[in-house]
């Protein structure tokens, strides 16, 4: 009696991780469509140079974001049918569910870091020095999210040592330029 308990429960959990991963599958292709409309703008040729030297392939900045995006398409393609066959069927009560999962302070907290992430990458990086940038996504970070027992004056420091080792680092010992 007690294992049918358990083993109906784990049933039920199940369920829901799979009703999840139906919505989840739902995000990550649009987010994926997205960023493959935006990887088709950049430059996405490949160049070989068969005269000369050094002769080798020359890639564009676009074939990464190109790949990685099909890539996440199809993962998140793989995703919604393993979602639908471990699913045992959609309800109004899993839509509401969902909706009460919006309104939890997890859920801001990640819509929080994807606005910073998103503001840091779409709005200050190439308008701003590179190091002023990181150290406003690190601060602003930091501050929303940070422990108690750390000072804003504390984080302050902190974000300014590494804003300027990471500027130093990427510029001087590895020379790659910053945007």
């Amino acid at each position: 009696m007690y294992s049918e308990q358990i083993l109906m429960e784990e049933d039920k959990d199940k369920s829901q991780l799979r009703k999840a991963d139906i919505i989840i599958s739902f995000v990550l292709f649009a987010f994926s469509v997205l960023f493959l409309i935006f990887a088709l703008k950049m430059p996405a040729k490949i160049y070989i140079q068969v005269t000369g030297q050094p002769s080798g392939i020359y890639t564009a900045p676009g074939i990464f974001p190109i790949f990685i995006s099909i890539i996440l398409i199809l993962e998140s393609m793989l995703l919604f049918r393993t979602g639908l066959k471990g699913a045992k069927r959609f309800s109004v009560e899993d839509i509401r569910h969902s909706i009460d999962y919006i309104r939890t302070d997890t859920f801001k907290r990640l819509v929080t870091v994807i606005g910073l992430l998103i503001l840091y990458i779409f709005i200050l990086l190439g308008r701003i020095r590179y190091d002023l940038a990181t150290f406003i996504y690190l601060f602003s970070n930091m501050v929303i999210f940070r422990p108690k027992k750390y000072s804003i004056l504390k984080i302050f420091f902190i974000c300014v040592a590494f804003s300027l080792a990471t500027a130093y680092g990427f510029k001087y010992l590895a020379r790659i330029p910053l945007p």
